[in-house]
């Protein structure tokens, strides 16, 4: 019998779950060779502990053939009965890659290569999913700033408290552990995945951390300190709210970007703020971050706004939100010669949680409208704010590739009964067409995408298969096309330029390797956790970030081969010293060790523009780190002691300055994208 035990599978291969479909013949052609009699595949699904696992889902990924031809359709996936068995019918004559994945909470999912089988061929397979904790992680948790144990914290899994509903940051109602006297905790853990611990406790920041993951128990046997930060609440004031109007915040979730390959997956946590007479409270909120703020009447959205969460640590009084709608845009869709377009679709959206000129089509509009006969459109009842108007976007690849666009609009609304106006002028949408190949040169698979400096980007997911991509649709200009690879042992690709309407473009992804080390504190020699670390990849300046075990280990995976650095830096204003490595193709370089020295802070402020722009930190001629920042709201930036130059980009605006940083140092910055100056 072949037997498969708990081998990983990247979630986005389960998209390709899909088995083949009968080709249709029309009624003149001659009828179809008849099919081979198929194999026959008995699979057994156990869990770890030999236990049958009844409702497993089970199915055959389409070969590439299969994909290119485009012979397949989407159903079902086979499922085991309660002895946890299910039998498949399987193409003769060639290898196929078995899928299996179970709705049990943290089990693995698995793969397994079944080879060729004889037409009528009878054959038993066994597939092993590991669904049980084999490890316990012990520590303390503590004041962040004091150091303090802290007696009665509840410790859970991320489970118990994430949801896709909106809920409070509060104590989980069935908590793994709650911490004693000395801030003691033991919690179960799993030496086979990665899973997120969360930290609640009455006038404390909501916490997280990693746990789990490691080849073997040893990361875990170490107690680690966990140290949490007094919350924060942020109080609004709503003016001319509806009576049923509901307050509800998205905050992202960085301890779940992972250090495997060059997945970043962020997981966003939706909260939901506390009524208190004509006040709208979040509470158990980590200082020095943003909060995406959605105010909904019924089921439309009515105003999104995004706060910084020092803006509520600077002032006890309420922030006032006037939620008055009687703001109006109108306008008009034309063709490059000014003749009115009828019937195109215009989406509203708030411009701030916008990052591009354009709507992604996961993105969710405040509202929609069609262009009349004479190219009219209209938005009324809005509240005061800053909108991007911009077309519906493509749907899929057959529209993409055929679709006419626009760039969308900056409108900046304001209450009275003149309406903003807007013109957009619609072109022919151009793609970009090529192929990512991996670093032997055959087909690869990964994430491409085109990015443009005045914010108009694609991008698209390319399956195993031919490598063969498409990007649009695309405004006329310059693009860099890029690549993130899928799964282990292949690295991002160096960057690529191409005009839209280019085609073989090709992408290639490098080789790469593994390297491992450990982040500490430089004055007490402890491991750090909650840092942000990351390597910066000589080759293109990209960076990728790395996960930590409880005792301050890390690993990146698929790390280009070639010379890099690596840096670290914490929200309090600690960063590392440059860390030069060289990574060898297929070899994993151990022993790197971090120490984390007191820098300082720089608070910044951008203005001038909407959405996102993004900054860079340099020292000499050296890129340290950079990062997105939203517009409008205060960012702090740690920032290595002595001289550093921060440059912010939007678009074609870049705005340079240096500072200079003592240990401790908190710096006040408002960066203006519109003057020349770059602000204060």
């Amino acid at each position: 019998m072949e037997k498969s035990i708990h081998p990983k599978v990247p979630m986005i291969a389960l998209a390709l779950l899909v088995p083949l479909a009968l080709p249709l013949f029309p009624q003149d052609d001659p009828p179809p060779e008849p099919a081979e009699e198929p194999g026959r595949l008995h699979v057994t699904v156990l869990d770890d502990g030999g236990e049958p696992i009844f409702e497993a889902s089970i199915a055959l990924r389409p070969t590439p053939e299969e994909l290119e031809s485009q012979q397949v359709m989407g159903i079902e996936p086979a499922q085991t009965d309660p002895d946890g068995e299910v039998t498949l019918d399987v193409p003769p004559g060639q290898e196929r890659t078995l899928q299996v994945w179970c709705s049990i909470e943290g089990a693995q999912s698995a793969e397994h290569v079944v080879a060729a089988m004889d037409p009528g061929e009878s054959r038993d397979l066994e597939v092993v999913l590991r669904t049980r904790d084999d490890a316990v992680l012990r520590g303390r948790v503590v004041d962040a700033e004091t150091g303090e144990p802290l007696s009665g914290a509840a410790i859970a899994t991320a489970a118990a408290t994430f949801s896709s509903r909106p809920t409070r940051l509060a104590r989980p109602s069935d908590p793994d552990a709650i911490t004693g006297e000395d801030g003691s905790f033991e919690i179960p853990a799993a030496t086979w995945r990665e899973a997120v611990a969360v930290v609640a406790m009455d006038g404390y920041a909501f916490h997280e951390f990693v746990i789990g993951g490691s080849a073997d128990a040893s990361g875990l046997t170490k107690p680690v300190d966990v140290r949490v930060q007094r919350a924060v609440p942020l109080v609004l004031e709503l003016a001319h709210a509806p009576e049923d109007v509901v307050v509800t915040g998205e905050l992202y979730s960085t301890a779940l970007r992972k250090s495997r390959g060059v997945t970043r997956a962020v997981r966003s946590l939706k909260v939901m703020a506390r009524r208190d007479a004509e006040s709208h409270v979040f509470e158990g909120l980590p200082p020095a971050i943003s909060l995406d703020v959605i105010f909904r009447s019924g089921r439309r959205t009515i105003h999104e706004q995004r706060f910084s969460i020092a803006d509520g640590v600077e002032s006890s009084a309420p922030i006032v939100v006037d939620l008055a709608r009687d703001g109006h845009i109108e306008g008009l869709v034309v063709d490059a010669d000014g003749q009115p377009l009828e019937g195109r679709n215009v989406w509203l959206g708030r411009a701030a949680s916008v990052v591009t000129a354009a709507f992604d089509r996961y993105d969710d509009p405040v509202a929609r409208a069609t262009s009349d006969a004479e190219g009219r459109f209209a938005f009324d009842e809005l509240v005061t704010g800053q909108y991007l108007v911009a077309y519906e976007p493509a749907r899929s690849l057959e529209s993409v590739v055929d679709a006419a666009i626009a760039r969308g609009s900056v409108v900046d609304v304001s209450g009275g009964d003149s309406p903003q106006t807007v013109r957009l002028v619609e072109v022919a949408g151009r793609v970009i067409s090529g192929r990512l190949l991996g670093p032997d040169g055959e087909p690869g698979s990964g994430f491409v995408i085109a990015s443009s400096g005045d914010g108009w980007n694609a991008n698209v997911n390319v399956m195993p298969g031919d490598g063969r991509f498409t990007l649009g649709p695309l405004l006329p200009g310059t693009y860099s096309v890029s690549a993130l690879a899928f799964g282990d042992g292949v690295a991002s690709s160096l960057t690529v330029e191409a005009e839209a309407g280019a085609q073989d473009v090709e992408v290639r992804l490098r080789a790469g390797g593994t390297l491992r080390g450990r982040l500490l504190d430089d004055v007490n020699g402890e491991p750090v956790v909650d840092a942000r670390l990351v390597y910066v990849d000589s080759g293109s300046e990209s960076q990728s970030i790395a996960n930590f075990q409880p005792d301050g280990t890390f690993e990146f995976r698929s790390v280009p081969a070639g010379e890099h650095h690596v840096i670290a830096r914490t929200e309090d204003g600690r960063v590392s010293p440059f860390v030069p490595v060289t990574v060898r193709e297929g070899e994993a370089l151990e022993g790197v060790e971090v120490r984390l020295l007191q820098g300082g802070l720089l608070r910044l402020t951008v203005v001038g523009v909407s959405g996102y722009a993004s900054y860079g930190v340099r020292a000499g001629d050296r890129t340290l780190y950079g990062d997105g920042i939203a517009a409008g709201a205060k960012t702090d930036i740690s920032l290595p002691s002595g001289a550093a130059t921060i440059e912010i980009r939007k678009g074609e605006r870049i705005v340079s300055f240096e500072v200079e940083v003592d240990p401790g140092d908190v710096i006040e910055r408002t960066v203006d994208l519109t003057s020349e100056s770059g602000g204060d």
